[in-house]
């Protein structure tokens, strides 16, 4: 087994260490922003509620479908955009504002 550690575009170390089976292709490596490592948000697929907390489920550049996630929206500060497009493409989801920015 190959160990790997999620690293996203946002905070890096936001998520544990998660065993995946081996590939036959390396994940994409990380960028910088303002100095620390992060990973480019791809798409934006779905939002739940949970444990009274809004999450996203993520898919990230260059990585497998089976590797998508569920987030946080703090976790996801420098991929707003990709945030805002999902809401205008499914405006009846649920809508939260944090930090003063409207999703």
């Amino acid at each position: 087994m190959k160990i790997l550690s999620y690293v996203y575009y946002f905070l890096v170390g936001t998520l544990p260490h998660v065993y995946h089976t081996m590939r036959n292709f390396e994940s994409p490596s990380p960028i910088e922003v303002n100095g620390e490592q992060k990973y480019e948000v791809d798409d934006i697929l779905n939002l739940r509620i949970y444990n009274h907390q809004l999450q996203y489920f993520v898919h990230l550049h260059g990585y497998d479908v089976n590797e998508q996630t569920w987030e946080l929206i703090k976790n996801l500060l420098y991929a707003m955009e990709k945030v805002h497009e999902f809401h205008q493409q499914y405006s009846n989801k649920p809508k939260y504002a944090l930090c003063g920015i409207h999703c």
